[in-house]
């Protein structure tokens, strides 16, 4: 019997094409996911817009005291603003990934095509197609990857859109609605690239779920919310260069705050300058590639090129 060859691979951009455009169709096929995603985008940005509704414009404000407690007013809607963006997008893909990776080989297949598919079910379906293509030959797995991230993270760009509108007019922030936009896009993106890590990272669906708050958690303390950066001992304090919510918080504070001097006395309390803002926003794009990279470097020692 002669043992048939191994399936020589089309070209990478014919790789790119078809993929993507799988990807895509199997995203207008399915739009739970994005209605449930979009949903919570409206409904948390319409809550926060009624619990800090309408803050008095802090440049007309006299009293001393109301104008202190006003600026720290705005720095929690602004740290519950950045919250949302990374929680959205990490628990989103963290699930998503985990569920692909972990749970799918679990599931029995029929259930896939005889079932109408919850939301949470979509990559599992797509896991038992890619494993299949794998196994014949059809493409490389950082191709497939990076199909994905031309997918998903456009997706986490659109979804802060009208979450930035909402909150920047219902709660009356200082700072343009554009910059309020690209600092939330900024901690979304990350937070997609540091769910999709986490998500490649665990065993076993139960170690996803322990690793994702001791993960998440520690993060959000090094904010500068909690407790200020600049009074954390120094062996613990360089957490915070790896932080999105940590980027998140200083450059919407910073676009929020600067010019005024209440906003710069809050800033100068927190160790936040003014100057730091396009600092931030380079370490936050290394930080999205760094997460992506190795993210993919896990994908690739699982499964090969």
């Amino acid at each position: 019997m002669v043992m048939s060859e191994k399936r020589a691979m089309a070209s990478i951009v014919t790789q790119l094409y078809v993929i993507s455009l799988r990807s895509l169709k199997i995203f207008i096929r399915d739009p739970l996911p994005t209605y449930v995603r979009f949903g919570q985008v409206l409904f948390t940005g319409v809550l926060e817009g009624l619990l800090w509704l309408q803050l008095q414009d802090l440049d007309s404000i006299t009293n001393y005291n109301t104008a202190t407690v006003n600026a720290q007013n705005r720095f929690g809607g602004i740290f519950y603003a950045v919250a949302f963006a990374c929680m959205n997008a990490i628990m989103t893909v963290l699930h998503v990934v985990c569920v692909f990776f972990l749970k799918c080989m679990f599931v029995d297949p029929p259930f896939f095509f005889f079932k109408k598919k919850k939301a949470n079910l979509t990559f599992p379906s797509q896991r038992l197609i890619f494993q299949k293509e794998r196994a014949s030959n059809w493409y490389y797995t950082w191709v497939w990857v990076l199909c994905k991230v031309f997918i998903d993270t456009p997706m986490s760009c659109l979804a802060m859109v009208p979450f930035a509108i909402l909150i920047k007019y219902m709660v009356n922030f200082r700072a343009d609605v554009v910059n309020i936009y690209i600092s939330l896009t900024l901690c979304a993106i990350v937070a997609d690239a540091l769910g999709f890590f986490l998500g490649t990272i665990a065993n076993r669906p139960e170690l996803a779920i322990q690793i994702s708050p001791v993960t998440i958690i520690p993060l959000m303390l090094f904010s500068n919310f909690f407790v200020a950066t600049n009074t954390i001992p120094a062996y613990l304090r360089w957490i915070k260069w790896i932080d999105p919510f940590f980027y998140g918080t200083e450059i919407f504070s910073i676009d929020e705050f600067q010019g005024i001097s209440t906003g710069e006395q809050l800033l100068s309390n927190y160790g936040i300058k003014s100057s730091d803002k396009s600092r931030d926003i380079y370490l936050m794009l290394a930080l999205f590639f760094g997460l992506r990279l190795v993210g993919i470097v896990s994908l690739l020692w699982r499964n090969g090129w």
